[in-house]
């Protein structure tokens, strides 16, 4: 994999190393430049392997951010699916890298709106 997105390391420093995140005293950022066109579109197209891991890392390890943030999870739970759909996985494969029945009950419950978003969210859209 060549690309996996930096939310992924920063939601371990968040949620796994929470009591040890002290070391951070300033905002960071990061800023890209690209001639181009849209940076998100142009990475989710050439990248989908590494957004998919990062989703499916996601909702498997963090189940408890849907209580706290239902938004962020959801977010990641569609990103898993669309980029399932990207790679042409089959919904039976998809659904059987979800640990836990609540999982595979949501992924009922987004699987048709995510056939839906996907061309908006890689074009960049949202």
């Amino acid at each position: 994999m060549k690309f996996i997105p930096e939310t992924f390391f920063w939601d371990r420093i968040v949620f796994d190393l929470k009591p040890y995140s002290y070391f951070i005293n300033k905002r960071l950022g990061v800023v890209y430049r690209n001639e181009g066109g849209n940076i998100s579109q142009n990475i989710r197209l050439k990248y989908p392997e590494g957004f998919l891991f990062e989703s499916k890392c996601f909702i498997n390890h963090y189940k408890f951010v849907f209580f706290k943030s239902p938004k962020i999870y959801i977010k990641h739970f569609l990103k898993y699916i669309i980029f399932s759909l990207h790679n042409k996985e089959k919904s039976k494969n998809i659904m059987s890298d979800l640990n836990g029945l609540e999982l595979k009950i949501l992924f009922i419950i987004f699987y048709i709106p995510s056939i839906f978003l996907k061309n908006i969210y890689l074009k960049g859209v949202i």
